[in-house]
């Protein structure tokens, strides 16, 4: 995926958290977040890092969104 792919990606995946949490499906974010992990999976830090710190935000977001579910 081309890189302007990607933030296409996270601002159209955006809106679509924003609307399924409006009506009520706030698990839309977790699968959301697998999506950007996937988009954005092999970032490396040093070629990419913006990539890379996005990858790693939507990591620590997901672990926290299945801690709080426990």
């Amino acid at each position: 995926m081309e890189r302007v792919d990607r933030w296409q990606n996270l601002v159209n995946g955006a809106f679509r958290v924003s609307e399924a949490t409006a009506e009520g499906r706030p698990e839309a974010a977790i699968q959301y977040l697998d999506n950007v992990i996937e988009v954005f999976e092999g970032a490396d830090p040093v070629d990419d890092w913006e990539g890379y710190a996005v990858r790693r935000m939507a990591l620590a977001l997901r672990e926290a969104f299945q801690a709080r579910g426990r």
